[in-house]
């Protein structure tokens, strides 16, 4: 079974690194894909820095995959994203269910596809009770299962903002700095 995990990885950090070990666990293909640098909600580093340094970070796993869909394509939406690669299982920060309704064509989205929630902010019964009482996601809910994740509470804005390399795994650092990415101008 495949499953899908997209993000900006603007950079990688070890909350990621965390969620793809978990994933890589339970499924026998992690695709990973990037935003584009044409994403156009993000100030994004350049796309060949972020996957360069998700390929230093993750070339642990051998059933890790970092697909270049999004590179060069103005962002479609998640739902094309997963048509094109024949319909992953979706995997995702339960932060997620409550945006929902913003996402491009997030009803197409729900009716085609199948999605493991992963724990951040709530727990799984939280989370089944959210989804339980949303009018738009109640009906799907055969399509949604959870994982339980106990990994960091870090995200790649903490480091943007702080410059906290404690939320990088060695080889991210190791790159960022000879790189000299994510300097103040």
């Amino acid at each position: 079974m495949r499953v899908l995990f997209g993000g900006s990885f603007n950079p990688p950090t070890i909350a990621h690194k965390k969620i793809i070990e978990a994933l890589s666990e339970h499924f026998n293909e992690v695709i990973i894909v990037p935003n584009g640098d044409n994403y156009g909600r993000k100030q994004l580093d350049n796309y060949f820095h972020r996957k360069n340094m998700l390929k230093l970070m993750l070339n642990e796993f051998n059933n890790v995959i970092i697909s270049d869909i999004e590179k060069n394509r103005t962002f479609v939406g998640t739902y094309q994203t997963l048509r094109d690669l024949g319909h992953p299982v979706f995997a995702c920060g339960d932060d997620w269910i409550k945006t929902l309704h913003t996402w491009k064509n997030s009803d197409i989205l729900l009716e085609e596809n199948k999605f493991l929630i992963f724990t951040r902010e709530l727990d799984k019964n939280e989370i089944l009770r959210y989804i339980s009482n949303d009018k738009n996601l109640s009906k799907y809910i055969d399509k949604f299962s959870i994982l339980e994740i106990d990994f960091p509470n870090v995200s790649s804005n903490n480091f943007r903002t702080n410059h906290d390399y404690s939320v990088l795994t060695n080889e991210v650092i190791n790159y960022i700095k000879e790189n000299n990415l994510y300097t103040e101008d």
